[in-house]
């Protein structure tokens, strides 16, 4: 990935990061309760009683799983690449009186301080896919891999490209239909456009904003690129970057809106 054009994307998008979600606040309970039980279910002895853990979300946007899992009693370090959706993690955390360590990180980039620190690596909503290059991907799951302790857990969900990817590039997804959120005088309508490029694998996706106002409908438009990963390449790059026990887990099973992967770190990754 360009990492300039990545965090250009999600610093414009910061004050409008929350009319993703029908309701934000409402998300962040949901997916901390769903990514608790992923996580016990990897790490909790059966009958034993659930636990604070120490959890690192490498690509924690404006904190939807970190306000959620804090919320639950977890201690969690959240990182981003963007300085503006970090503030806003701030002021969402603090608004809720919960102490979350937050900032500027790189997934990519391991660091000597968090080997064998962690319980839990999440990195969820699609963050991956923002990696262009197999050696990239490799590299961020090298550092989960490194941030974990011997027995602890990574996870991280992407878009189900699968079955995208198995349609002709006519038939593919390009439009995500406006979603209204706000009360009367104040409301957003955010849509997606997705512009899939020649080679099939990779598509820009354009988020568009418009914002209510006393004289009219303002517009904001930004773009970015994802990179569309079948599950079984992601799984081979995470062996690779010295990860073990891959599984996929399906929406029909977790209650999370995309597949999840869940991971191990092997004990000889280094």
């Amino acid at each position: 990935m360009t990492t300039e054009s990545v965090r250009s994307f999600y610093d414009a998008l910061a004050q409008d990061y929350d009319s993703i979600f029908a309701d934000w606040e409402a998300s962040t309970r949901r997916q901390g309760r769903v990514i608790e039980a992923l996580i016990e279910g990897a790490l909790r002895p059966a009958g034993e009683g659930a636990t604070a853990r120490s959890i690192l979300d490498v690509s924690c946007g404006m904190g939807t799983q970190a306000i959620g899992l804090a919320r639950r009693g977890h201690i969690v370090t959240g990182r981003d690449l963007s300085c503006e959706l970090l503030a806003r993690a701030r002021e969402e955390s603090r608004r809720r009186g919960l102490s979350i360590r937050l900032e500027a990180g790189d997934m990519r980039r391991a660091r000597p301080e968090d080997r064998g620190r962690f319980d839990a690596v999440i990195a969820f909503d699609n963050s991956l896919p923002h990696l262009d290059r197999d050696e990239e991907l490799v590299s961020a799951f090298r550092a989960m891999a490194q941030a974990l302790r011997p027995d602890g857990v990574a996870l991280a969900s992407i878009r189900d490209y699968d079955a995208m990817l198995e349609r002709p590039v006519s038939q593919r997804p390009r439009f995500d239909p406006p979603r209204l959120t706000g009360s009367p005088d104040a409301r957003r309508i955010s849509l997606q456009l997705w512009d899939w490029h020649a080679d099939g694998e990779r598509y820009t996706l354009h988020h568009i904003t418009l914002q209510e106002r006393a004289d009219g409908w303002p517009s904001a438009s930004r773009r970015v690129t994802y990179r569309a990963l079948r599950r079984s390449r992601l799984s081979a790059l995470a062996r690779s970057g010295g990860l073990a026990g891959i599984e996929w887990l399906m929406p029909n099973t977790t209650g999370f809106y995309q597949p999840v992967r869940r991971a191990w770190a092997r004990a000889d990754a280094e």
